[in-house]
């Protein structure tokens, strides 16, 4: 799911190189980020 993920935000990125959806594009990888170090915490 991962993975679909980041190939999706990455089209969407190569797609339309523009301020909103590189700050878009940033703010989901910040949150993915957020999720995943909450999994391993949860996991540890």
């Amino acid at each position: 799911m991962m993975i679909i993920l980041t190939s999706l935000l990455l089209k969407l990125f190569f797609k339309q190189l523009t301020l909103r959806s590189a700050a878009f594009i940033a703010a989901h990888v910040v949150m993915l980020v957020f999720v995943f170090e909450n999994l391993i915490f949860i996991d540890i």
